[in-house]
């Protein structure tokens, strides 16, 4: 109900609203979040910043995201399976655990 007392509408421009899909929802908040830690760092990082950031309420980032600490561990698990993906497509000629892990170590190093 609204404050005059009719109840509230879950249309806008006689056009029902739509629920974002949660995908969409944790892909806007991972991507808030990594600009968030880009700019300011992860220790002053506030998750209501990034959900503002976002477009959506700290409520979202809890739904899809226990706390902070596991925001920042998804982005960077997905941080490493790109960077491990990359290794693996240029180890086609290299047979060796030895340099595997040289070249892993100089792909690293460059940043």
């Amino acid at each position: 109900m609204t404050a005059s007392g009719t109840a509230a509408s879950s249309t806008t421009a006689g056009r029902p609203r739509r629920r974002p899909r949660r995908e969409d929802v944790r892909a806007g908040l991972l991507a808030a979040a990594l600009e968030v830690f880009e700019e300011i760092g992860y220790v002053a990082a506030r998750l209501d910043t990034i959900a503002e950031r976002a477009g959506y309420t700290k409520g979202a980032v809890y739904s899809n995201f226990g706390s902070k600490q596991e925001l920042f561990a998804t982005l960077l698990g997905e941080r490493l399976a790109d960077t491990a993906a990359d290794v693996l497509s240029q180890l086609d000629d290299v047979t060796s655990l030895d340099e595997t892990v040289l070249h892993t170590a100089r792909y690293l190093a460059r940043g």
